[in-house]
């Protein structure tokens, strides 16, 4: 995993430890405590009532652990195919796909997202961008070398994703092909318009590949390879989290 922080302040790793937590949970309790007296006969601290679900414990197992009547779905995951007409290369977990099948697949590290819905709630479009990419599981060789395909594979990860989903009995699950679907990554040229006093004028970006060393963008030790949709049902359960590494 790359070293990013190399300052004497704590990394992310020990700050989210639970029993880090736990200690400061119970100051905060205790600090709250005075200042919150007077509505002590309202709700105890920490009550699962006020969250209206029955909490899950702390953990930091590689696995997504929901509360009990909920589960968790993986819907997108990197490298699915988004439903190009023509274009479904499938996830190869070597590493192997090239820079043209990534520009047909899902990028990496799902970010920003939204639903926007085309029949009520049961099916829609799934827009969503590509933060940054996991270099390191990316390519067959990982950061050991760099060549002009392994920089386009790169910005193939990067970008917009547009699906259509849909659900069935309970599942949702991708259309492909779909006449709705895009993928818009770092290499898509681009139009925009800007105003002027006389006319709207429209600027072509081309955006061009640089051969040279491509630095990465972001090393995730574990990255999750999707999006989950938390649904009520009956019985509880734990879902195991899909990572593609």
């Amino acid at each position: 995993m790359e070293d990013s922080n190399r300052s004497s302040n704590p990394s992310i790793h020990e700050l989210s430890n639970p029993a880090r937590r736990t200690v400061l949970r119970g100051g905060l309790g205790v600090a709250a405590a005075g200042l919150l007296a007077p509505l002590a006969g309202c709700a105890s601290m920490g009550s699962d009532s006020l969250l209206g679900f029955k909490s899950v414990p702390v953990s930091t197992a590689d696995r997504i652990t929901v509360p009990e009547g909920y589960i968790a779905q993986v819907i997108a995951a990197w490298g699915e195919p988004v439903g190009l007409s023509g274009e479904a290369p499938a996830f190869r977990f070597d590493a192997g796909n090239t820079a043209a099948q990534q520009e047909a697949q899902m990028g990496m590290h799902h970010d920003g997202i939204h639903f926007f819905s085309q029949n009520g709630s049961t099916s829609g479009l799934l827009v969503m961008n590509h933060e940054y990419t996991d270099d390191g599981l990316l390519h067959t060789d990982g950061m050991k070398t760099w060549t002009r395909e392994k920089v386009r594979k790169s910005q193939a990860a990067h970008g917009v994703s547009v699906i259509e989903v849909e659900q069935k009995d309970g599942r949702w699950s991708i259309v492909n092909p779909s006449p709705w679907a895009r993928r818009i990554t770092a290499s898509t040229p681009m139009a925009t318009t800007t105003s002027t006093s006389e006319k709207a004028r429209a600027v072509l970006i081309d955006i061009r590949i640089v051969e040279e060393d491509h630095a990465a963008t972001g090393l995730h030790e574990q990255p999750t390879r999707g999006n989950g949709v938390f649904k009520h049902e009956p019985a509880g359960r734990t879902a195991n989290r899909r990572d593609r590494q």
